[in-house]
Formats: C-alpha cells, sequence, structure tokens
C-alpha cells in the first residue's frame, strides 16, 4: 500500500500565477493571526520603505528627480539608447512606499529588455492620500518623461 499524499492546489483563476496564489495565500494566513493588524503591517513597510542602501551596478547610474514634489528614480545603462524608458510602477498596494526591492525589480527590467532604462516613482500612498492622488503622480511622470 503506497502511503504517499497528493497534493492537489486548485487554481479558481487562471490569470493568477502560481507565485501569485502562494503570495495571496501566505497574506491570507497572515491576517488570521490575532496579533498582526492592518496597520502594524502598513508602519513597518512603511520604515522598510525609508531605507535606501541600495547601489546601482557597474554598468548602470541611478539618478535621482524631483519632479513637482513626486520623487522620481531613473536607472540608466551605460552607453544606452536615451529614447527609449520603461516607467515602473511599483507594487506595495498604493499603501506601502517605494522599496529597494522595486530597484532590483528595475534592474531586471532593464536587463531583459537589451539595456532599456528605467524610471520609478514613488507616488503617494493611502492612507494619508487618497484616489486620485497616486493616478495623478502617475500622469506627472509620464507628462515628465513625454517632455
Amino acid at each position: 500500500m503506497n502511503n504517499k499524499k497528493t497534493v492537489t492546489i486548485k487554481r479558481s483563476n487562471r490569470n493568477i500565477s502560481l507565485r501569485g496564489l502562494i503570495a495571496r495565500g501566505t497574506i491570507n494566513l497572515l491576517m488570521k493571526f490575532p496579533n498582526i493588524e492592518v496597520n502594524s503591517m502598513l508602519e513597518v513597510g512603511s520604515r522598510f520603505a525609508k531605507e535606501n542602501s541600495w547601489d546601482a551596478p557597474n554598468g548602470y547610474t541611478l539618478s535621482h528627480y524631483d519632479i513637482s514634489g513626486l520623487p522620481l528614480e531613473l536607472l540608466v545603462k551605460d552607453n544606452s539608447d536615451k529614447k527609449h524608458v520603461i516607467l515602473q510602477f511599483h507594487g506595495g498596494a498604493y499603501v506601502i512606499g517605494f522599496l529597494d526591492l522595486y530597484r532590483n525589480v528595475a534592474l531586471r527590467y532593464s536587463k531583459v529588455s537589451g539595456g532599456v532604462n528605467v524610471a520609478s516613482i514613488d507616488y503617494r500612498i493611502a492612507p494619508k492620500y487618497q484616489y486620485p492622488a497616486a493616478l495623478e503622480d502617475a500622469q506627472k511622470a509620464w507628462n515628465w518623461l513625454l517632455e
């Protein structure tokens, strides 16, 4: 008799990756713990967002801009085509600010695109700023890049 157990993962929505399902399940599990409150998670997230220990790797330069109060970072590959830029809107569900993690994502975007420059914004987040603040910040960055 075979005592092996089979694990079945039911995907209710085929548009969600396995990583997405795992992340969603982990968040749902964490939220069930009585000690964890949404506000404390936001405080931890905002504390990490203020840390900036990331240095651009060799062959890249990271420049910081202030676009009428909107922080924008431009990751530029040396000798890159300056006509093309990826505009990155980081994750964080509009409640966690820009993290070093998103700088690594910008680097990956640049590498997989053959060295295209990546602009990342630190849009305003809730609960301090409500909709449409993040949308306005996205539009501001888009317009700046077009200029």
